[in-house]
Formats: structure tokens, sequence, C-alpha cells
């Protein structure tokens, strides 16, 4: 079922399988499973990116506009994971790595800079299908035919707001208010002052809540 629900300072209209997927499941500690993937255990990194993938993929898809992009940017962060997990040593949170190898990867493609320059045009076909994981390219099983078409403007008119936003500040939006990061680690994944973070969140908040006047009222 989409709904329309409040995070931070603006409205994004999400799905019921999203809200459900929002919290990695708890199987064995991130410590644990690094360690096992030191010593050759394949079945280690399977685990992280079974509880992390989801979580990932909607980073790359709110940073880049779309799902084709998106599915190139996931495919390229669960390499360098994969290639460089051996080195991580706990500095910060496993997620927070990992959002960080995510966050790199996109900077350092040229669609995620002309993508945070221009907005992107998008159906609600597309919108409906495109903003899940592919896992979780699935059915509304809401019937009302008109309440699904208000839930795929609502994440159009959001993902449009987000592509007209500075780069630091859809970043900073999408980690805070979209993914639930908490100051500290926002600023531990882009390697900035809480200050910075702030700063960026509430001009990033104060811009989109402007092109969505209209959902807010």
């Amino acid at each position: 079922m989409t709904t329309l629900v409040a995070t931070g300072r603006f409205a994004v209209g999400e799905s019921e399988s999203e809200r459900n997927s929002a919290t990695p499941p708890a199987k064995n500690s991130d410590a644990e499973l690094v360690e096992r993937h030191r010593q050759g255990d394949a079945s280690a990194f399977v685990e992280i990116v079974d509880t992390y993938s989801s979580l990932l993929f909607n980073v790359a898809f709110r940073m880049t506009g779309n799902r084709e992009d998106a599915l190139d940017l996931h495919q390229e962060v669960l390499i360098k994971i994969y290639r460089s997990l051996h080195r991580f040593r706990g500095q910060a949170s496993l997620r927070t790595w990992m959002y960080r190898i995510t966050v790199n990867a996109a900077r350092n493609r040229a669609r995620w800079w002309s993508r945070a320059k221009r907005g992107t045009t998008y159906s609600l076909d597309a919108a409906e299908e495109n903003r899940r994981p592919p896992s979780e390219c699935v059915a509304d099983p809401k019937p009302d035919p008109e309440g699904r078409a208000y839930g795929a403007e609502i994440r159009v008119r959001v993902q449009q707001g987000l592509d007209h936003l500075s780069a630091g500040q859809r970043v900073t939006v999408v980690l805070r208010d979209i993914e639930g990061l908490e100051y500290r680690e926002i600023a531990s994944t882009l390697g900035i002052s809480l200050g910075t973070v702030k700063s960026r969140l509430a001009r990033g908040r104060e811009a989109l809540r402007r092109q969505l006047a209209d959902l807010l009222e």
C-alpha cells in the first residue's frame, strides 16, 4: 500500500514493502561476517549482500534518478565492496563504509554530475516500477487505481525535486530523510563536519519543500 509519510520537513511517498525493508534483518554481526570473508568463507559476502543490497540500491537510485543507471552503479558498488572488504577495519560501521563507497562511486560518474544539474522527465508507469530495488518490483496490493496513481505521482515529484538540488544537498537529504542515517553517520560517510551536514540538510529541505508545496498543503 502506498502512503504519504513525513520525513524530516517534507513528504515522501513510499510503499509498504519499502518501509518493511528499511531496517536490515539481524543475523550474524557485521564484524563476524567481515572476519569470515577474510578467512575465505564465500557465504559471508552473500549474507552481507542479502542484508544491505536493497539499501544500497535505494541510494543509487535516488542519486542517479533512473533504474538503468542505478542498476549499473549498484553492480559497480558491490564489486568495489567485494574487492576491498578485506581492508575494512571497523573504524566506522559497515553500513556507513558501504554508503561511502556508493556515494563516492556516484560522484565519479559523469551521469551523476549531469543529472545533479538538471531535472529528469519520468512517466508514472516507470516510476512505479523503478522506485524499488529489482527484488521488490511487485504489484502494489492496493486495489484502488486512483490511490496507486497518486502514490506514483508523489514518488515522481520527490525524485524530480531531488534532481534539482545541488549534489551536496541531494546526497545529504537522501541519507538523512530517506535512508534515515544519523547526523554523525552522514558526516562520516561524506567526510564533512556536523555543521555542514545540518546546513546542507536545511537548505536542501527548504528547496525541496518549495518544489513540493502543492503536495504539502
